[in-house]
């Protein structure tokens, strides 16, 4: 009843009819709800994001470790590593490898005068 006569007050100090000026009160209280309703899904939305960053980084952690793990389990499994017996002498050949014979044959030309 209050809001009514508010309401007819309003109206005749602006020369609007009643109807007009509840419609636009309607209508303003609308757009409050849905500028509501985007802020608390905006701020949802951020929550997730920081959620999924936090997982990301976590996740990268674990995929960082694991490759590192595994690198040093590679390196650390070759035998190279723990031989300690003398490395073989490279000697320079003997005879010529198939399809080198004119090289050879030029070098032994050369060094035998």
């Amino acid at each position: 009843m209050h809001s009514e006569t508010r309401l007819s007050q309003l109206a005749q100090l602006r020369g609007m009819h009643p109807d007009v000026i509840r419609r636009m009160i309607d209508n303003v209280a609308f757009i409050a709800d849905h500028f509501r309703a985007q802020k608390k899904e905006q701020k949802i939305s951020e929550e997730w994001s920081y959620v999924a960053m936090i997982i990301d980084r976590l996740l990268l952690i674990i995929f960082t470790l694991g490759n590192l793990i595994g690198t040093f389990i590679i390196i650390f499994s070759s035998p190279v590593i723990f031989d300690t017996r003398e490395p073989l002498k490279i000697m320079p050949p003997t005879k010529p490898l198939s399809g080198d014979t004119f090289e050879y044959g030029l070098n032994s030309n050369i060094t035998s005068f």
